[in-house]
């Protein structure tokens, strides 16, 4: 995964990254959304343009992927995929892109993301894998107390 870091310093290498998230493989697209989504902290317009087009991939990771790039740098074009997401449970998503996905709601400063967001976290509450995605952690960071949320003094230390 060296390309994303590279891509930070080499416009061909950025340009390499770009075509890869456009590629016929729907694995190198999703692996390629997730470097620059994920990896790399480019962020202007063509790397976020280019995110955006994922958002409309046949892939449901390569989809996802976008969308939790798009919004870890809190762009308001995936905020309502993000709602939905959250209501529906985010079902058929890699547990990586959940993670990231939850990782961002607080920085959207949007009450109606938080209160999904709380909501899913009591439907998740019993429910492995997704107990293990780290929602109870973003919450306990964003200042949210939720009584059956059980946590030791250095549990997030």
């Amino acid at each position: 995964m060296a390309l994303p870091h590279m891509a930070e310093e080499s416009a061909a290498a950025k340009g390499a990254l770009f075509a890869l998230t456009r590629d016929r493989s729907k694995h190198v697209r999703d692996f390629a959304t997730f470097a620059l989504g994920m990896i790399s902290d480019l962020d202007d317009a063509t790397v976020r343009a280019v995110l955006s087009e994922r958002l409309a991939d046949s892939h449901a990771d390569a989809r996802w992927g976008g969308v939790a790039g798009l919004a870890r740098r809190h762009d308001m074009r995936v905020r309502n995929t993000i709602l939905e997401g959250l209501n529906e449970g985010f079902p058929d998503i890699e547990l990586v892109s959940i993670k990231a996905i939850l990782e961002t709601v607080p920085g959207y400063d949007d009450q109606d993301l938080m209160d999904a967001m709380v909501i899913l976290a009591k439907r998740w509450d019993e429910e492995p894998p997704y107990n293990f995605c780290g929602i109870d952690r973003v919450l306990h960071d964003a200042g949210v107390e939720i009584d059956w949320i059980v946590l030791e003094q250095d549990a997030f230390s």
